[in-house]
């Protein structure tokens, strides 16, 4: 190889390490320099996803409670597609809890209802002549029955041992269309 051979080779080499130098390796950090914002990117991604992993658990379990709290209220709710089936239901069931407290019903009002939006209450006022101990036991009855039936007010007369009275109980309900 003669001397112009071999300094047009150190030359084609120099300006080979230059266009390296100036294109290619600027390219390639470039590049790099991309690659690791979005493997950062990414990482912040991944993290997010995993808290909304976390949070998902949480609200999972915040539906089940409220869920499990509906199904509790709706169990002390009356059905029925009228107020007037609701309330020979909320009737009957005052009717039962008494006859198993055994406290005579001598007679059973007639019904107030009130009515707001899809929300119905019923009033029932009771004429009754019991025990102490079973005028306890049907109010104790009461307070625990499903559907819920809240005393609201009770009135009561010794006479021999036995009380007479009324009570006034209500029971709610919800309904599709206004009654």
């Amino acid at each position: 190889m003669s001397t112009k051979e071999r300094q047009l080779l150190l030359i084609f080499a120099v300006l080979t390490v230059l266009v390296l130098l100036v294109n290619v390796f600027p390219a390639l950090y470039k590049q790099y320099q991309q690659e690791q914002e979005e493997l950062a990117q990414m990482h912040l991604r991944l993290e997010a996803y995993r808290k909304l992993l976390g949070t998902d658990a949480q609200w999972q379990e915040k539906l089940n409670q409220a869920q499990k709290r509906k199904q509790i209220a709706e169990q002390g709710l009356f059905s029925g597609e009228t107020r007037e089936i609701i309330d020979a239901r909320m009737q009957s069931q005052v009717k039962k809890l008494a006859q198993e407290a055994g406290v005579k019903i001598e007679s059973i009002g007639l019904a107030e209802y009130t009515h707001t939006n899809e929300w119905l209450m019923v009033n029932k006022r009771i004429r009754f002549s019991a025990k102490t101990a079973q005028l306890v036991k049907l109010l104790t009855l009461l307070q625990k029955a499903k559907p819920k039936l809240t005393v609201i007010g009770l009135d009561v007369r010794v006479n021999r041992k036995i009380l007479r009275g009324t009570f006034k109980v209500v029971g709610f309900s919800r309904l599709k269309e206004a009654a």
